[in-house]
């Protein structure tokens, strides 16, 4: 899709630079361009996994081998995390997110680290369809380690753009919003409200698709207001955006239009200023 292609040769460098970048998962990762026909077959899958699904494990088998093959070195198998609060979580997450039928039969590869979680998600290029492999890994690791609050969001933030149709899609993003909004990144290669800002975009996107504007306006005005300087250009432009088209969906015009302007006037090192023009545009126009 020419629409997904990097737009410079310093953006391509920066999303080999920086994999796990929110631009490298826009451009790579990014579900927003599949077509209609990979959603509504997924979705049709599922509806008919009584019988179909004993279909699948060699398929499901043979990709969990490549992807295994990420990895140069054996698993480090850390010991998962022990203690009351650590098992608290697991029991109300399991039964919050439970795996499905179809997930339990996907063999994944045992990830302990959030380290190895990454090298699985960049060690394919792109996700034109759904990624069970990944999301069970990812999904294992959170269960694994539940108290690494960063590992935790990062997971949640990778495994719902690997699989979008997850009958629990939308409470598991509300639920990693609320919870790890203010959670601090240590990653070095970005700023400190990377991985929050991952997900309150995602968060906000799927509120826009539902036009439930409110929800949407809710947590990007909150990283735009209180935790801007903890984030990159490139994600600003793309929060306002979504807080953007909110606030006009919901009938404030004028409050659109000034947060689009502040953020082309104040976030200047970043790719998706037409992206904002071409919303505002759109709002102005007769």
């Amino acid at each position: 899709d020419p629409t997904q292609r990097y737009a410079s040769a310093q953006e391509a460098l920066e999303g080999l630079q920086q994999p796990l970048s929110l631009l490298a998962v826009e451009r790579i990762g990014s579900k927003g361009k599949r077509p209609w026909w990979i959603s509504t077959g997924i979705g049709c899958s599922l509806l008919f996994v009584g019988g179909a699904f004993y279909a699948w494990p060699p398929n499901i088998l043979s990709f969990s081998k490549a992807a295994s093959a990420c990895f140069h070195s054996p698993l480090l198998n850390m010991p998962p995390q022990e203690g009351t609060a650590a098992e608290a979580f697991r029991q109300d997450f399991r039964q919050r997110f439970p795996l499905t039928i179809m997930l339990k039969t996907v063999n994944a590869p045992a990830v302990s680290t959030q380290e190895e979680l990454n090298t699985l998600w960049q060690c394919q290029a792109q996700r034109s369809e759904a990624d069970l492999v990944f999301f069970k890994a990812a999904w294992q690791l959170i269960v694994h380690s539940p108290l690494d609050n960063e590992g935790v969001a990062n997971a949640i933030s990778l495994m719902t753009l690997a699989w979008p149709e997850y009958p629990q899609h939308a409470e598991l993003l509300a639920f990693a919003v609320e919870k790890y909004h203010d959670v601090v990144s240590q990653a070095s290669w970005d700023r400190p409200g990377v991985t929050a800002a991952r997900l309150v975009l995602s968060y906000s996107k799927a509120r826009n698709r539902v036009n439930d504007f409110e929800g949407a306006k809710k947590w990007s005005h909150y990283l735009l207001t209180t935790r801007a300087e903890e984030i990159n250009d490139h994600t600003l432009h793309l929060l306002t955006y979504e807080y953007a088209y909110a606030l006009w969906k919901s009938g404030n015009r004028d409050g659109a239009i000034k947060a689009i302007d502040h953020a082309l006037k104040t976030y200047k090192q970043s790719d998706w200023k037409d992206k904002l023009e071409k919303l505002r545009l759109q709002m102005t126009s007769p």
